[in-house]
């Protein structure tokens, strides 16, 4: 037997749409962003944009969108706790009309639909028990769940659909994180093996419907912690991260649209494995957390040079994701402030990367394991916090708008 250990999959999930699309920097005191730290009740009356937004996915024209940066984000509503009872593990994505969240709550994972004005609009079991990772495609009216060891399709009003696939080699329990392409879903994930090791890193693809699940083998590597994916302009992912637990080994890899994501580069160093990474022009930028402590971020420049600065430490432990927006960077984490609770700050490539006038999220004394995930008219944050540990952990979401024209 041997002993528990993570290996790196990539599952690559297509199908085609199903509807029509109708180094960093300081910012200076006046680069604090709008309204920061006054969270808002409804959404903005002025920014059509938002409530344009709010139409169902089948009758939804080209998602509305602006000019979007950091020093005009403001959060739209309070933080909201997605449920009375103990929750932990939170992502988020966007459906085109409203947040979608996913979160561990006993007995297993479930979904919940957030509205723009703040309000928990509905709930449904997604199946599975471990951490799950979230994705929608706007354009198809389709998104997955991916929990434990299996995936789950999202529909048109983001609820599941059809029943929970289960994975094969079930001897390995995955901990996945999911992505959308131009072309379909893809899968990255560890496996932790409780009898043989797996044998490296595999992707798949489906047709435009739910369908089988028959893994290929793209990497033999060594063990490995969850992979991260970046966000485009549009939504998409371009890379994926993948990294030993203590960063020491690691790969990069071009997601791609079809055929199996591509080796780009090694990652591997002792500043800790990847929580986010972000493409930015030419440059690549890995936040990494080093056992549970330091929170750093590299950039990494197209010449080959890379550059490493710490952002943060926790005594509590490091966590944080990060997310490229409009010509810039958000990171979010519990160890950027010195009160330890999750916040989120910007980030400029043209200078040293020191963070922005940062705004808190959490309203509890313990938080952790924020999840970001980019909107049309700004960002949304999901995050896990409880104000004692002995208790259990809550799920708690904000939305922002960061809107500096058409």
């Amino acid at each position: 037997m041997h002993a528990a250990r993570t290996l790196p999959w990539i599952v690559l999930l297509t199908f085609a749409g199903c509807g029509a699309r109708s180094g960093l920097g300081d910012l200076e005191a006046d680069d604090e962003p709008a309204d920061a730290g006054v969270a808002r009740d409804a959404r903005p009356a002025r920014d059509a944009r938002v409530a344009d937004a709010a139409v169902s996915c089948a009758d939804r024209p080209a998602p509305a969108s602006c000019v979007v940066g950091w020093t005009a984000c403001h959060p739209i509503h309070r933080p909201i706790e997605l449920t009375r009872a103990p929750a932990q593990s939170p992502d988020v994505a966007w459906s085109g009309s409203e947040l979608l969240v996913v979160f561990d709550r006993a007995p297993g994972v479930v979904v919940t639909g957030v509205t723009l004005e703040g309000e928990v609009a509905w709930t449904a079991d997604v199946g599975g028990v471990q951490q799950a990772r979230i994705a929608y495609d706007v354009e198809a009216c389709a998104g997955m769940v991916v929990a434990d060891s299996a995936v789950r399709w999202l529909g048109a009003d983001g609820r599941p659909v059809g029943e929970l696939a289960r994975l094969p080699f079930m001897e390995w329990q995955l901990g996945g994180d999911i992505a959308e392409t131009a072309s379909g879903f893809v899968l990255a994930s560890g496996a932790i093996a409780h009898g043989e090791d797996p044998p490296g890193f595999f992707y798949d693809r489906f047709g435009r419907a739910p369908g089988g699940i028959a893994l290929a083998l793209v990497d033999a590597v060594g063990p490995r912690a969850i992979a991260e994916h970046d966000t485009d302009e549009d939504g998409r992912a371009t890379l994926i991260a993948s990294t030993t637990w203590d960063g020491t080994a690691g790969e990069l890899y071009d997601a791609g649209d079809v055929g199996p994501p591509l080796r780009v580069d090694g990652i591997g160093n002792a500043n800790g494995h990847v929580v986010g990474v972000a493409a930015l022009g030419d440059d690549v930028f890995l936040l990494r957390s080093r056992e549970g402590w330091t929170l750093t971020l590299e950039q990494r420049s197209a010449d080959g040079t890379m550059r490493a600065f710490l952002l943060g430490e926790s005594p509590r432990g490091s966590t944080g994701h990060l997310m490229r927006l409009g010509d810039g960077l958000v990171v979010a984490s519990n160890a950027i402030t010195p009160d330890d609770r999750v916040t989120v700050a910007g980030l400029r490539p043209d200078r040293d990367p020191i963070l922005s006038v940062p705004m808190p999220v959490a309203t509890r004394a313990h938080s952790h394991s924020p999840r970001l995930t980019p909107i049309p008219f700004g960002f949304a944050v999901a995050w896990s916090e409880t104000d004692d540990p002995a208790t259990g952990l809550y799920s708690m979401v904000q939305l922002f708008e960061c809107c500096l024209g058409d």
